[in-house]
């Protein structure tokens, strides 16, 4: 095949995947929000039989979310090979302009700005995984179950929010009464094996005391 025949191919198919990667991502996003279910909630916990999920073509959300990735994974796959039939003229482009010193700076710019892409890229695969019971996700802020009570909040927001005396709220759950005012109260639930519900059951008994 000849370099141009190919490489109208190789863009021919990047375009094409990029069509479906932004048309199932848009699919996934509004006609298959979060919460739309997927096909194994038909047989897990109480009741499931009778749970509706949302479908599209016999497809739930998470069997249009594997179309999505390896949609994606095929994108990846075009661009390397669209970078390598380019590989020469690319490394042209960043080694030659106006004088030697600018053509070492820019391509010095270059790789710098291609490192940092690919090490922002990875970022989310080195983080650690929190494993978090449902009924404890609003005490690291992720879903809040109170418009005001959050998980990401300090003590002393807290405590100034719900009107009631940090001390009070310390002695209440059995705290360490040193603990600092900036401890986010998510984490302070967590370390200490508590739940929001048992804060804001303290506030709610503060609140209605004489």
């Amino acid at each position: 095949m000849k370099r141009t025949s190919l490489n109208a191919l190789i863009d021919t198919l990047a375009f094409i995947a990029l069509a479906f990667i932004v048309s199932t991502g848009f699919l996934m996003r509004y006609q298959l929000p979060p919460g739309s279910g997927g096909l194994h909630s038909t047989s897990v916990g109480h009741g499931a039989e009778t749970k509706s999920i949302s479908i599209l073509w016999g497809l739930s959300r998470h069997e249009w979310g594997d179309i999505h990735y390896w949609i994606s994974v095929a994108m990846m796959g075009i661009l390397a090979v669209h970078l390598l039939l380019h590989w020469k003229w690319i490394i042209y482009v960043m080694s030659h302009c106006q004088g030697q010193e600018a053509s070492g700076t820019r391509f010095a710019v270059g790789l710098f700005g291609l490192i940092s892409v690919l090490l922002l890229a990875c970022a989310p695969h080195l983080g650690t995984i929190e494993r978090v019971p449902r009924g404890e996700i609003d005490a690291i802020g992720n879903l809040e179950s109170d418009n005001t009570l959050q998980g990401r909040m300090t003590l002393a927001e807290v405590s100034s929010i719900s009107g009631v005396p940090q001390e009070h709220i310390l002695e209440q759950l059995s705290l360490q009464p040193d603990t600092a005012s900036s401890e986010r109260i998510g984490r302070l639930m967590r370390t200490n094996n508590l739940q929001m519900q048992d804060l804001r059951r303290v506030i709610d008994e503060y609140e209605g005391a004489p």
